[in-house]
């Protein structure tokens, strides 16, 4: 029993989406959804990454408590930008969050001036 449906879904994607972002197809997704096929390593350690867990977290052998919830609470925006900052390099994230700090540190501001 894996647990990809259930990281996909709480990342807001579609098979095809989930296929694209881990270069296959969406047959290959469902096919390991539905427990039809086994997934390669390769293939594995791709989704492990992508969903930043590691591969028991992925294939039901140990539980990340509250992640599903956590997810469900992000709307769909903050789950698409939480999916494209984490399919970036280390150094274009770090250029997200600096931009990101920027941006609330002018809302901040502007927040003052209105008070």
């Amino acid at each position: 029993m894996n647990r990809i449906k259930e990281f996909r879904e709480s990342f807001g994607l579609t098979q095809t989406e989930l296929a694209k972002k881990i270069n296959t197809s969406q047959k290959n997704i469902s096919r390991w959804e539905k427990n039809e096929n086994e997934i390669g390593e390769t293939s594995l350690l791709l989704l492990a990454d992508f969903f930043q867990i590691s591969i028991d977290e992925l294939v039901g052998r140990t539980n990340i408590i509250g992640i599903t919830e956590i997810k469900n609470e992000l709307s769909t925006d903050e789950n698409k930008l939480l999916t494209d900052f984490r399919a970036c390099p280390a150094a274009e994230q770090r250029v997200l969050l600096d931009y990101a700090d920027m941006l609330y540190s002018r809302v901040e501001k502007e927040k003052k001036k209105a008070e």
